[in-house]
């Protein structure tokens, strides 16, 4: 792999890998100053300064994640870990810091800006994904158990493979109404798109849906438009190569609704 050379804090560096080094030095520095000195949090000031002030420039939200001008940098303890510590930035347009991962702006050095938000943007609509299936997992299940034989045996749907091993069978959307395509239709009657989907996030299991309301109003939606059934592995397969779904992995805007029966259920609903 070719070395991607960077500058940061007005220093050249001959690849992210040594830049990143340097940001773990860096941060060793400053949390035995903070030990030392009792100063936390710590403003920063020359290099420190300049260096963590270049990593969030770079940052691929930097434009979201703190708005205004920026008009200082702290390291401070960590107040969710113990033991730990994060940098943050002051901005002029809000009066608490702002916590930013550094190694972040460091990563996306040597690409477009564009490229590298738009690599963000795709991770972050992955995260949207699993937490709207998340929310919505327990309707599988209960799906799944309502269909239990008297020995405890599952019957596939399709093809009408039965067998005792619950791991051989997957509920799965029946098409139309895929999982894609109800999201889809639940942000075009709230009037969303999937940039609107809010996350909250959990260091210690998956992301979950940020806003309540908005969660509550998609599983009851949910439990109510959903066409489930239930397949064998190897139906379930099948399925998902037969299905062409929107790629709604990408920011879902008005005027973008591609399915005949998706705009049918629109009007239908408006009437």
């Amino acid at each position: 792999m070719v070395a991607i050379p960077c500058t940061i804090g007005g220093k050249r560096y001959r690849s992210k890998s040594e830049a990143l080094a340097a940001r773990t030095q860096l941060f060793r520095e400053l949390e035995a100053e903070v030990k030392a000195t009792k100063a936390d949090p710590l403003m920063l000031q020359g290099f420190a300064f300049d260096f963590f002030r270049d990593c969030l420039e770079n940052h691929p939200r930097r434009d979201t994640k703190v708005k205004g001008e920026l008009v200082g940098v702290i390291f401070r303890s960590n107040p969710e870990w113990p033991n730990s510590y994060q940098v943050c930035a002051i901005s002029s347009e809000s009066a608490d810091p702002i916590a930013f991962a550094p190694d972040n702006g460091i990563t996306v050095m040597g690409h477009t800006v564009e490229a590298a938000k738009e690599r963000d943007r795709r991770s972050r609509a992955a995260s949207k994904r699993e937490a709207l299936r998340e929310a919505v997992r327990q309707q599988s299940t209960d799906y799944k158990q309502g269909l239990l034989g008297c020995d405890d045996s599952l019957t596939c749907q399709h093809c009408g493979h039965t067998s005792g091993q619950w791991q051989f069978f997957e509920v799965d959307h029946k098409s139309p109404k895929t999982f894609a395509w109800l999201v889809e239709l639940f942000l075009a009657r709230k009037g969303l798109t999937f940039e609107d989907v809010e996350l909250e996030h959990n260091i210690i299991s998956k992301d979950q849906l940020g806003n309540e309301l908005f969660a509550s109003s998609w599983v009851k939606f949910h439990a109510r438009e959903a066409d489930l059934w239930l397949l064998c592995k190897d139906c379930h397969a099948r399925e998902a190569v037969n299905i062409i779904s929107p790629n709604w992995d990408t920011a879902l805007k008005p005027g973008r609704i591609r399915l005949p029966t998706l705009r049918r259920h629109l009007v239908q609903r408006t009437h």
